[in-house]
């Protein structure tokens, strides 16, 4: 769990922002999917607004993967989310 979030409200949405790469090749794995060149890549701008707009749907932002670490904009999207009132998860 995420030290910021509030454990006696479990029912409020949770927004999921996936990297897709990864370095590791996990036996157990079943994210293979994220082999697939299905993801939009985006500018910063364009993350803000669409972090902004789900505002209104839910707070929480969980960043995930593959592999959340490996991406280069980790700590800039995770300060852009806490700016705009969100809690996040890693």
């Amino acid at each position: 769990m995420c030290g910021d979030w509030d454990i006696e409200n479990k029912s409020e949405p949770t927004h999921a922002i996936f990297y897709r790469s990864c370095n590791f090749h996990c036996e157990y794995c079943n994210n293979d999917f994220h082999e697939n060149e299905t993801y939009k890549d985006y500018s910063f701008d364009e993350f803000v607004f669409i972090v902004s707009s789900l505002m209104k749907y839910g707070n929480r932002f969980k960043f995930t993967g593959g592999e959340a670490t490996n991406n280069p904009c980790l700590a800039e999207a995770l300060r852009a989310v806490k700016q705009l009132g969100g809690y996040t998860f890693l």
